[in-house]
């Protein structure tokens, strides 16, 4: 992962090893679930290569992903209620997918709960993503430019409320495959190598893989269908995040300095324009 502002020497386009690797795989493939199973990511890999393909300007970004920390201090700075440091924090969201959708990048991901949490507010939390989730199910925005919405992480231990949300807005959005939203979700990013490892270790005992590889990790891991991120930005804190560790290293990553509920469109902006140098 190259850590700075604003990273440069973007070089030559990166080979897409998930792209690579689902090739190599698919010839392999002797089992039908399987074998379905790797045409539908090869279908998805393909149309989000695409779309970064024919982005209008040069050198954008295909996926970003976005670390959303600094809520509660955010709250806590100007004494407001925290519900209304996650209304905005929501509102953030819908204008960052806008613009996203605006310069035709194609996936997006939010970093929005961990599974290293305070609980003493907890139930504030899971109504306000409840809340978001139900009324993005909804949203013209999403229903007219075919986003499909995934969520990934351990989501189905959350309370009821938010896990039917979230099953929700997946079926309403399983067939759109224009633009591609994720939301992390009771998600660590070293729980999410473990899952991964376990069941690679499941499929060796049943004789359906010999031994631990890096494509393997990356198949079975939470964001399998997904190329990794181009660019994460990082909002709240000035250390690098557990996001989407197996897909971190060549990324690049901006810092805004600023709390999530204060991040704005410029600074997203000055994000990409690094990127692009």
């Amino acid at each position: 992962m190259q850590c700075s502002e604003n990273s440069n020497n973007q070089g030559e386009a990166r080979a897409d090893p998930l792209w690579e690797f689902s090739s190599h795989r698919l010839k392999q493939a002797n089992d039908y679930k399987e074998l379905k199973f790797l045409t539908l990511m090869l279908e998805a890999l393909k149309h989000i290569l695409d779309r970064a393909k024919g982005n209008g300007e040069k050198g954008l970004p295909r996926h970003i992903a976005f670390v959303t920390k600094g809520k509660h201090a955010f709250a806590s700075s100007r004494s407001l209620p925290l519900e209304g440091a996650y209304a905005l924090s929501c509102r953030k969201i819908d204008e960052i997918v806008s613009w996203c959708i605006s310069k035709n990048i194609p996936a997006m991901t939010f970093y929005l709960l961990s599974t290293k949490r305070d609980n003493i507010d907890f139930g504030i939390i899971i109504d306000a993503f409840s809340s978001y989730l139900e009324a993005l199910a909804s949203d013209e925005k999403i229903t007219g430019q075919k986003v499909k919405v995934t969520v990934i992480g351990r989501w189905y231990d959350l309370p009821e409320r938010l896990v039917n949300a979230i099953k929700g807005i997946i079926e309403k959005t399983k067939d759109n495959d224009k633009f591609f939203l994720n939301f992390c979700l009771n998600y660590n990013g070293h729980d999410e190598i473990v899952d991964s490892v376990n069941l690679i270790v499941k499929q060796i005992q049943s004789g359906k893989a010999v031994a631990v590889t890096r494509e393997l990790i990356k198949e079975n891991s939470y964001s399998s269908y997904f190329p990794p991120p181009d660019l994460f930005v990082i909002n709240g804190s000035g250390t690098i995040s557990d996001l989407l560790l197996w897909d971190a290293p060549d990324a690049k990553v901006f810092f805004s300095g600023k709390l999530w509920p204060e991040f704005e469109l410029h600074d997203l902006r000055r994000a990409v324009e690094g990127f692009q140098k």
